[in-house]
């Protein structure tokens, strides 16, 4: 069975545990092979490393031409290790910039991401890898706009009517509240 194919599930608790699923039918005597005994290795050892929560925000959501981007990864880990987090700009799928950040063992960190080069009008996913070890662990992606500026001055406006979002006065249809 293809390794990129098989279904995992994986649960991580409050307590700081993670349960991993393998969630597959394999064929008779594949969990007896090599393959198989590796890969319920390899899931047991990402289940005991326990629960790891990676996530990156932007500061905005679209950009002005020429702006850098405003990136902020968060880690928390049940068990704290030593590693990195590689974070890469990307537009269609090529790397534009990536920045490599240490991790030195904290339960908890918050890591500013020093990209430099400001961008041009176009849509970015920003990805972050998280490494112990050169062992891949965790990975997380998000995305924002760089806007033309003259978007900014085209199209409907958006407001607001009590507690609805509005685009050129009219109200978005029943159950689009604005919270």
């Amino acid at each position: 069975m293809d390794r990129a194919w098989r279904p995992v599930i994986v649960i991580d608790r409050e307590t700081g545990s993670r349960v991993v699923c393998l969630d597959f039918q394999p064929a008779a005597g594949y969990w007896e092979s090599d393959a198989g005994t590796a890969l319920i290795r390899e899931a047991a050892g990402y289940a005991r490393r326990g629960s790891t929560g990676l996530s990156m925000e932007t500061l905005f959501s679209v950009l002005r031409p020429n702006e850098r981007p405003q990136v902020t990864v968060q880690l928390q880990q049940a068990k704290p290790a030593k590693g990195e987090v590689r974070v890469e700009l990307l537009s269609a799928d090529k790397a534009l910039e990536a920045v490599t950040l240490p991790i030195e063992g904290q339960q908890t960190s918050s890591l500013t991401v020093p990209f430099q080069k400001p961008l041009p009008a176009a849509f970015y996913k920003v990805r972050a890898t998280l490494r112990e070890q050169g062992q891949f662990r965790e990975f997380y992606e998000n995305g924002f706009w760089v806007a033309e500026l003259r978007a900014l001055d085209e199209g409907d406006a958006l407001g607001v009517q009590g507690d609805f979002l509005t685009r050129a006065g009219q109200r978005g249809g029943v159950g689009r509240r604005f919270c």
